[in-house]
Order: structure tokens, then C-alpha cells, then sequence
């Protein structure tokens, strides 16, 4: 930033700075939600298994296998693959409170719930 200086011709509203400054924001943007997902995941550990599906749960359907934390990349375990999903994604919202053997329909697909680790 400091080696960024204004030019004789004024330097377009110094263009420089401005870009370096969006930069350190969206930064400073991605650090607050890592540190918001790894709080979160923190307190995913302390919760005790329920029967009903909530935040931490591992589900098992028909149709795909999920991980209700953070939203994030998928995950692969003993061959098979879990999306990871925030619960607040319409699947997420979808799948809370519900229990093993419910039916749930997500854009016009049904599944049925397996299991609830």
C-alpha cells in the first residue's frame, strides 16, 4: 500500500490503493467465515446424538448421503460420498426435525430416510 503513490496525473482516483483496499476486504471477509465455520464445527462436537435429525447429524438415504454442519465440498468414507450442508440450505431446513424412516421430497425427488447417526 505505502509503495502505491499518486502520480502527476492524479492517478485515476488511485486506482491502485482502491483495488488493494477490496482486496484486504474480501479477505478480511473470508477469514470472518472460516472462523464462523470453525466455531460452529467446535460446538457441533459437544452436541449429544438425537434420534431426530439436527445440526451435526449424519443422514443416510435412499437417494444420497449428508453431513448437516457447514456447507462445504462433498466427503468420501468407506467408499461412500456425503454432501456436507449447512442446515440452513433448503435441504438442510428440509431434512431438520425429521426421523428415520420419513419420506422427504426435494425438487420433485423422494427419498426416505435410513439412518440418523
Amino acid at each position: 500500500m505505502s509503495s502505491e503513490t499518486k502520480s502527476s496525473a492524479g492517478d485515476k482516483h488511485e486506482t491502485g490503493r482502491a483495488m488493494i483496499q477490496l482486496e484486504r476486504e474480501k479477505l478480511g471477509n473470508q477469514i470472518r467465515t472460516v472462523e464462523l465455520n470453525y466455531q460452529k464445527l467446535i460446538s457441533i462436537k459437544e452436541q449429544k446424538t438425537s434420534i431426530s435429525i439436527s445440526l451435526g447429524s449424519v443422514v443416510i438415504t435412499d437417494r444420497a448421503n449428508y453431513y448437516i454442519a457447514i456447507a462445504t465440498d462433498f466427503c468420501e468414507l468407506n467408499s461412500k460420498v456425503f454432501y456436507c450442508i449447512s442446515s440452513l440450505s433448503p435441504m438442510g431446513k428440509l431434512l431438520i426435525g425429521k426421523n428415520r424412516g420419513e419420506r422427504i421430497k426435494f425438487k420433485g425427488v423422494e427419498s426416505t430416510i435410513l439412518e440418523i447417526k
